[in-house]
């Protein structure tokens, strides 16, 4: 299965998703079963990438069928998008997920299916429903035991690859050899913690 005809109109994502793809998507992941219909919602505060629920009705199903699964793709906010791109974050998501998330200590949701366009940054990643858990809020701050917990993941995420330098060679991890300059260099930093004091 290919991302090739989804990402043929940058527009498109998540208002090219149909039932046949989502069927392919299931059993490209493993599942068999048919999509018959489903309803879509935004999911989410999505700072630089948009995250869509799709709740299933199935024509055929069996109990590993899943009740819903999480879309998440370029944002539809150009400014937002084109930070996401100029990062390097959508490629760098799903290449985590098609190449380091199998061997990585922290929890994960199962990805079903992920593809992205390397000259456009274009990108989906379908993945497995974790309601009723919910995502941080980045400007509202989290409780002292949420951040236990992120910094406990963080440290699994470190200690998954310690070492590997095999990591030196993958182009979309940060600061890896085989990686171009970083984006974030230490005046956009300072540029952005101006934004973040004002909010």
């Amino acid at each position: 299965m290919s991302g090739d005809w989804f990402f043929a109109d940058r527009h498109s994502p998540p208002g090219a998703v149909d039932a046949a793809w989502l069927t392919a998507v299931l059993q490209q992941g493993g599942v068999d079963a048919v999509v018959k219909s489903f309803t879509a919602k935004g999911v989410g505060t999505g700072q630089i990438g948009d995250s869509v629920r799709f709740v299933l009705d199935y024509a055929r199903g069996g109990d590993d069928a899943p009740a819903s699964l999480v879309g998440k793709f370029p944002s539809a906010g150009e400014e937002s998008r084109a930070t996401g791109v100029a990062l390097g974050n959508y490629i760098r998501e799903v290449r985590f997920y098609q190449q380091l998330a199998p061997t990585a200590l922290i929890h994960t949701p199962r990805c079903y299916f992920t593809d992205v366009d390397e000259a456009t940054s274009e990108f989906v990643l379908m993945m497995e429903d974790l309601a009723p858990a919910e995502q941080g809020d980045q400007l509202r701050g989290v409780t002292l035991e949420q951040a236990r917990l992120a910094v406990i993941e963080a440290a699994k995420l470190h200690a998954s690859h310690w070492g590997d330098e095999g990591l030196d060679e993958l182009p979309w991890v940060s600061n890896a050899k085989a990686a171009p300059p970083s984006a974030a260099t230490p005046g956009a930093v300072a540029q952005l913690w101006g934004g973040f004091k004002q909010t």
